[in-house]
């Protein structure tokens, strides 16, 4: 179910596991998207604007986006109004000949669930060494090229844990 739930006629149904660890995810990635000093401004100002009353989720992305200078329609209509979370499987072959890896992350979550747009980044490791690609994931598959010097012994999707995604 999403955070944001017009279905529910019960307040306390709103009260779950959904809305509370979804939620503190989605302010995670928030902070990650906007930065920490616009999400300190912008969550001060929610406070601020909103103490002792109500607020809606307008409020908030209105009090994040004034905060940052960036139109949030599209991360909240995709985190916050639809349902679910990614969750990846992650493949890797290597070409010898060509010293390349390709890398393949298939979205794998409930076909009621959307399909996930996000910035991320992965980190590739092999014998010796590893470096990160920063990536798009968007859609059900995705593919992504990289010259490597040896076979891929690790990839990692988001390795600094800002993405809420499962395996």
């Amino acid at each position: 179910m999403p955070i944001h739930d017009t279905t529910t006629q019960d307040l306390m149904g709103l009260l779950n596991d959904n809305n509370y660890q979804k939620g503190a995810w989605v302010l995670h990635m928030l902070r990650g998207t906007i930065g920490d000093d616009a999400f300190k401004r912008g969550i001060q100002a929610y406070y601020r604007e909103h103490a002792h009353g109500n607020a809606r989720t307008e409020d908030l992305r209105g009090a994040m986006e004034a905060a940052s200078g960036r139109n949030l329609t599209a991360f909240f209509d995709q985190w916050v109004m639809k349902p679910g979370y990614p969750i990846v499987r992650i493949e890797h072959t290597y070409d010898n000949a060509r010293g390349e890896a390709t890398v393949v992350l298939r979205q794998i979550q409930k076909a009621s669930w959307p399909r996930f747009t996000a910035s991320s980044e992965l980190e590739l490791t092999w014998t010796g060494g590893s470096r990160r690609e920063k990536i798009e994931l968007a859609g059900e598959r995705n593919a992504f090229t990289f010259k490597v010097p040896a076979p891929l012994t690790q990839v990692t999707l988001d390795p600094d844990g800002w993405l809420l995604f499962a395996r």
